[in-house]
């Protein structure tokens, strides 16, 4: 699903797969960042959210978003979609206002969306797949081979090339996300965000789901929102947490700043304290694991 209408099915970049002008040279030389945050507050009725955040993700990176219920992880994906404008600061994808990059990225709500996918109706895994195109069933004349083709390449990526003719219905909660994925993949994005990928996946398939997330490539850069720490046992390059305030880390290491934020500041004497300490060791820096 591209970011042109992220809560809607959407066309590829343009009618012809061809980027927007001007994006293109960007993104493979990558001189500048995918998205670049700086000083960025944004309120609701006058209520702060975000403050003073700034971020840099770097072509081909996978930043895992930490951060609790209600601590702006959403706000911060909607501003980067372009569906939300800051109060202050500068935002920008690609080189360019969000809205001017939507056709270069790829959007996984955190749910599938309930109406398109009940029980009752019987989509294929091949349908959803197919409605990151969308273009052909508007003008009325179905896909083309090509894009179906094009569909079972991003299917492939993503393990689920073999259910392609099963009920969308039918898969598991780890199953419809990757097939969502392949969604977002067959417009070719730059960019793939996700909202709380795993959510309502069991511990197990988490962990299989995270597994398919690192097999993506270095060609799309990836960043995954969730209040869940086991993000990062996925192959994470780079991890921020966000609790209307934002800290950066470029590793899987979670600073005490970082902490802090998720958990908030708790007395020595506090068991919580304790546990704070013992995560950045349990955790250690995941990159080196093989």
């Amino acid at each position: 699903m591209t970011a042109s209408n992220a809560f809607s099915q959407t066309s590829s970049p343009s009618r012809n797969g061809a980027p927007f002008p001007g994006v293109e040279a960007d993104v493979q030389t990558g001189r500048e960042p995918v998205i670049d945050i700086r000083d960025m507050s944004f309120s609701y009725n006058g209520r702060p959210v975000l403050e003073n955040v700034s971020l840099q993700v770097a072509p081909g990176e996978f930043l895992a978003i930490l951060g609790p219920n209600g601590g702006g992880k959403t706000t911060l994906v909607k501003i980067i979609l372009g569906l939300l404008t800051p109060v202050s600061g500068s935002v920008s994808v690609f080189g360019r206002k969000p809205d001017k990059a939507a056709g270069l990225i790829g959007y996984v709500p955190q749910r599938a969306e309930e109406q398109a996918y009940r029980q009752d109706i019987p989509i294929t895994v091949m349908e959803v797949a197919l409605m990151g195109l969308l273009r052909g069933w508007r003008l009325g004349f179905g896909y083309s081979r090509k894009e179906k083709e094009k569909a079972a390449e991003a299917l492939e990526r993503v393990e689920m090339l073999g259910r392609a003719k099963d009920r969308f219905a039918a898969l598991s909660g780890g199953q419809q996300k990757r097939v969502l994925i392949a969604r977002a993949l067959i417009a070719d994005p730059k960019l793939i965000i996700m909202d709380e990928p795993t959510a309502n996946i069991d511990p197990q398939g988490k962990f299989c789901f995270y597994e398919s997330l690192s097999k993506l490539g270095r060609d799309v850069t990836v960043a995954a929102v969730s209040h869940d720490l086991t993000i990062l046992a996925a192959k994470v390059t780079a991890t921020a947490c966000v609790n209307r305030r934002l800290a950066h880390s470029p590793s899987t290491r979670l600073t005490a700043d970082m902490l802090n934020l998720l958990y908030g500041e708790h007395r020595h004497s506090c068991p919580m304290d304790a546990f704070m300490h013992a995560i950045p060791a349990g955790l250690g820096d995941l990159r080196k694991v093989p």
